[in-house]
């Protein structure tokens, strides 16, 4: 089995039925798996922003940290392992506002 973390804006995709993906202390992150059960395919992303506008040079060297562009990429890497949207079931986990008091930029409750 070859395992592979999945680290705060990436994603990983793979059609490999020994390889398995995990990723760790979410926090206000959200980590979005989606999986093809006819293509056998499935992929991970970890994102930690809402919107790409938030820094569109930090959205262009790397998407994936922003909701908004690394949800179509991770749909694009799926379908390049023949994955069809129409068979692919996503799951969401956390996502949560961890800090108390005055969290100016309210990260957590945007994502």
């Amino acid at each position: 089995m070859q395992e592979t973390t999945v680290s705060v804006g990436s994603t990983v995709v793979s059609n490999s039925s020994s390889e398995v993906f995990n990723t760790h202390s979410l926090g206000s992150c959200i980590a979005i798996t989606a999986y093809d059960y006819n293509a056998r395919t499935g992929g991970v992303l970890r994102f930690m922003l809402p919107d790409y506008n938030l820094s569109p040079p930090k959205a262009i060297n790397q998407p994936t940290v922003f909701a908004d562009a690394g949800i179509p990429l991770l749909f694009q890497k799926l379908s390049a392992l023949q994955a069809e949207r129409r068979h692919v079931k996503a799951f969401v986990a956390d996502g949560v506002s961890e800090i108390t008091g005055s969290d100016m930029f309210n990260i957590g409750e945007r994502n």
